[in-house]
């Protein structure tokens, strides 16, 4: 009995003890966490960016601009409650807040006026939005969305004197897709708008060409490693290899679209028959000549035929389509890479799967440059130029623990690499940058702007000798400067509006 009593004691005390920790967790929470989180920032002009806030689950836009920079949270933009702003983009003139609860606002910047796009005006298919793209052609917004079951994709374009907008769903049933769980969308050089659809579906990925008609591709119909793609990047003009490319990662490597691609023809020289030549008389060469008309004329018979197979296949859809009038011959897939990947994947866990080939596959992230572009994987950077390819090793081990690369962007001859724990991705390691023309790797300083590794960083430019960072930890945000000069990082103080 006496122990019965000795163990209900000993049970409350934990429970006194229990209710206590709650308390105090709770009250932490509650009243430690910083006001201003920093979600993101987005690029308006030289000198000149826009901030989204989040101020306890209300969201804010604020302007940065002058050199040096001064935050600014006067003005229009601030006439409405955004919700939690999670992403911001500047396109065509016009701010695009994306929010995590509220949908889209669509604000002009010269005046602050608003279109509002969500799930309750029927514009949005749900308001979780997973990212953004923009087409510069159409001059519209194409959005993806991150719910279970998937949700397709919503092109919008947007009338701000008439404070209207009009939006066009892209599902398995209203289109081509071959399924709702579309993961991004990119916009390429033509106007031709690409769907990725989530890796674990292994649909490859989906073209929509101006003119309305579909096009799709995996590993069976194009130089794909894998059906499986996991990131798509797009060259603009004058950007990238020649030619207009379109780049699509795969776990066995890198694919590459080319339209501007000649495939090579052999030549064939047909001389003049000499009058004193006998028109019956089988030469060699005439066995030449004759032997390559068939061929030709047995491969535009195959050609019709699949042609006509195609069209009549095409008829048994309801949904009919015209018949394409695009010149395919001009577009030419090239794969770079290891298709055998997959039969080396311990090798490719234990990182040493470069000791055996010179293939690239387990790419990360890839980023295109004025001429060529750089290829990311977990333990290097690779310069591919149309002719060459150079591997550049980060550190990437910090005492005992391993690190892995896992984004790459470039900017004004250099290139930053962003690394992680193997093991933790909840904070950032180390942040390295490459200087190209002096061939010499640094390392970013942000102890500077606080004695703790930060869960994010992300870079803004914002002039050519400047670039805004923000480092976001787990209970608030800084803002801070970065100059070419020196690598350096300066903070940016700054108290939001109440």
């Amino acid at each position: 009995m006496k122990a019965f009593k000795n163990l209900s004691s000993a049970l409350c005390g934990r429970k006194v003890f229990f209710i206590f920790f709650l308390l105090f967790f709770l009250f932490n929470n509650n009243f430690c966490t910083t006001a201003n989180q920093i979600k993101d920032a987005s690029y308006i002009a030289e000198n000149s960016l826009i901030l989204a806030i989040d101020r306890k689950s209300k969201g804010q836009l604020a302007y940065i601009k002058g050199n040096p920079p001064l935050v600014n949270f006067s003005g229009p933009l601030n006439n409405g409650d955004y919700g939690i702003i999670k992403t911001v983009y500047t396109f065509n003139n016009t701010i695009f807040a994306i929010s995590e609860n509220k949908g889209i606002y669509a604000i002009r910047i010269s005046d602050g006026k608003t279109i509002h796009l969500s799930i309750k005006k029927e514009m949005l298919t749900t308001d979780t939005i997973r990212n953004a793209a923009w087409h510069p052609l159409k001059k519209s917004l194409i959005v993806t969305y991150r719910v279970r079951g998937g949700a397709g994709a919503t092109e919008c374009t947007f009338d701000f004197e008439t404070s209207s907008a009009k939006c066009l769903q892209y599902n398995d049933k209203s289109s081509e897709l071959k399924s709702n769980h579309v993961a991004q969308v990119v916009v390429d050089a033509r106007g031709n708008t690409w769907f990725r659809y989530e890796e674990s579906m292994d649909l490859g990925v989906s073209r929509l060409n101006m003119a309305g008609e579909w096009d799709h591709f995996d590993m069976t119909n194009a130089q794909m490693g894998s059906s499986s793609v996991t990131l798509m990047r797009a060259e603009k003009k004058d950007e990238g290899f020649k030619g207009d490319n379109v780049w699509f990662v795969t776990p066995a490597g890198l694919s590459r679209l080319q339209y501007d691609g000649k495939k090579k023809k052999k030549k064939v020289i047909i001389e003049e028959k000499k009058d004193d030549e006998d028109d019956d008389e089988e030469t060699p060469k005439k066995i030449a000549i004759k032997d390559y008309r068939e061929k030709n004329e047995e491969k535009d018979n195959k050609k019709s035929a699949l042609v006509e197979n195609k069209t009549l296949e095409g008829e048994k859809k309801e949904n009919k389509q015209k018949k394409s009038t695009r010149n395919e011959t001009n577009e030419v897939w090239t794969f770079y890479g290891d298709k055998k990947a997959e039969d080396h994947a311990l090798y490719r866990t234990m990182g040493i799967y470069s000791w055996f080939t010179d293939a690239i596959v387990d790419i990360v992230d890839i980023e295109i440059i004025e001429d060529s572009i750089l290829i990311a994987t977990k333990d290097a950077i690779y310069h591919f130029e149309p002719k060459s390819i150079i591997r550049f090793m980060p550190k990437t081990f910090m005492g005992s623990i391993r690190t892995v690369i896992t984004s790459v962007f470039y900017r004004n001859s250099h290139f930053f690499v962003k690394l992680k724990p193997e093991y933790d991705s909840n904070y950032v390691s180390s942040f390295m940058i490459f200087d190209m023309s002096k061939k010499k790797w640094d390392t970013l300083d942000f102890w500077k702007i606080k004695k703790s590794n930060p869960r994010n960083i992300t870079f803004t430019p914002y002039n050519s000798e400047n670039e805004i960072v923000i480092l976001k930890y787990e209970r608030e945000s800084k803002l801070a400067i970065f100059k070419y000069s020196d690598y350096s990082l300066t903070l940016i103080d700054f108290e939001p509006k109440k």
